[in-house]
């Protein structure tokens, strides 16, 4: 189902797009950082191997390898870690947001501040969920690197080449991979923050009458990269705690950067005034 959304909405959900690239930007620049420190060491190390035989060249390469593997593997999960808190941190910014402008409308419908929702609680910190992928993504990312690394210079021996130098352009190599795990990683927490506070303000409001006007609507960015399952779901609205149709903001594809918001939609939406009870039936009453 869809709804038309009015312009203070819209101007919401065109601030969670831009929350999430900024969380996106953060994470890849700091993966970035990370890379070329990384593979700078490398190419130091290797820069001066010197005129010896070639098995001890590759020895040295091999080993100089391993060792910053293993580093850019620890730098690279920090890395992730930190963008993932500060995705949730934008998430849970964008949410606040989103409950200011529900208590707003709220009070034009008569509902008064203490029938409002409260803002859900936030942790500031790292979730298990956050260390858990980071882990993942970053062994991924390293072990890639260190078999093209391997690749590159085992070549550049063999053509009697310099290893260095060969080892360098490993850094233009991953960034198309580095940008794409920043992209997912972002876009995976920011949505998981997003969702477990609305789901939160479910739990806690279930019971208010005005808890069925809440819903979530899918923001597509609706440029030439939006996929067509992403651009035919813009707009679309389900109750919080429903997927939908199976999909997922964010989740649809690598470097899908969609979301999904909290939208307040007071549709056939009236507050019940309090009265007493007759002890008459309808037409009893009416006689």
């Amino acid at each position: 189902m869809k709804a038309k959304i009015t312009p203070e909405w819209q101007k919401l959900h065109a601030r969670s797009a831009r929350s999430l690239l900024q969380a996106e930007s953060f994470t890849l620049a700091a993966m970035r950082r990370t890379l070329r420190r990384e593979i700078a060491v490398v190419v130091g190390q290797l820069a001066f191997v010197g005129d010896v035989a070639e098995r001890h060249i590759k020895s040295r390469a091999i080993t100089t390898i391993r060792q910053v593997q293993q580093s850019l593997q620890g730098s690279l999960e920090h890395d992730i870690r930190m963008g993932r808190a500060e995705a949730r941190r934008q998430a849970y910014g964008q949410l606040q947001h989103e409950l200011a402008l529900v208590r707003i409308q709220l009070s034009r419908h008569g509902y008064e501040e203490p029938e409002h929702p409260d803002d859900p609680p936030f942790l500031d910190g790292i979730t298990e969920e956050d260390v858990f992928q980071s882990t993942l993504s970053a062994g991924s990312l390293a072990g890639a690197w260190a078999q093209s690394a391997y690749a590159f210079a085992l070549g550049a021996i063999n053509e009697d080449s310099s290893i260095a130098r060969a080892v360098a352009r490993t850094s233009d190599m991953m960034a198309a991979r580095i940008e794409r795990t920043a992209t997912v990683e972002a876009a995976a927490a920011f949505q998981d923050e997003h969702d477990e506070g609305v789901g939160w303000v479910g739990e806690q409001n279930q019971d208010a009458g005005w808890a069925g006007a809440l819903f979530k609507v899918w923001n597509a960015i609706l440029d030439r990269a939006t996929c067509d399952i992403c651009g035919g779901h813009d707009g679309d609205i389900v109750l919080p705690g429903f997927s939908f149709d199976g999909d997922e903001p964010g989740r649809v594809h690598l470097r899908c950067r969609c979301t999904s918001s909290l939208v307040f939609l007071p549709i056939h939406l009236t507050k019940t005034v309090p009265g007493f009870y007759t002890g008459l039936e309808d037409d009893e009453d009416a006689a």
